[in-house]
């Protein structure tokens, strides 16, 4: 039975600082802890509307990548929600939310 997994992560910098590149949802390379090689939106969306589909590469002997869209924005409620578009395994998708 599958049950919610919550993740949790604080971030010790300023707000404006983070929101500079939540905001940007192909901005994800530069701040993506290192592991992001590249990231641009696929389908020719602004980086901020929903619907954008971001395709990632990360840095890894492999060539792994991953497809993810953006469900909603609130730049009023410094938020942003996302999920999987294409899984890279028969895995359930999942949504996740970022916000202050």
């Amino acid at each position: 039975m599958a049950g919610d997994v919550l993740e949790s992560t604080l971030v010790h910098v300023p707000l404006e600082e983070v929101l500079s590149h939540l905001h940007r949802f192909d901005g994800i390379a530069q701040w993506g802890c290192g592991i992001v090689q590249d990231c641009y939106i696929e389908n020719a969306l602004p980086p901020d509307e929903v619907g954008a589909i971001r395709f990632i590469i990360l840095q890894a002997e492999e060539r792994l990548t991953l497809r993810e869209r953006l469900v909603s924005v609130s730049r009023r409620k410094n938020k942003c929600t996302y999920t999987m578009a294409t899984l890279p395994t028969e895995a359930s998708p999942f949504p996740c939310l970022i916000h202050n």
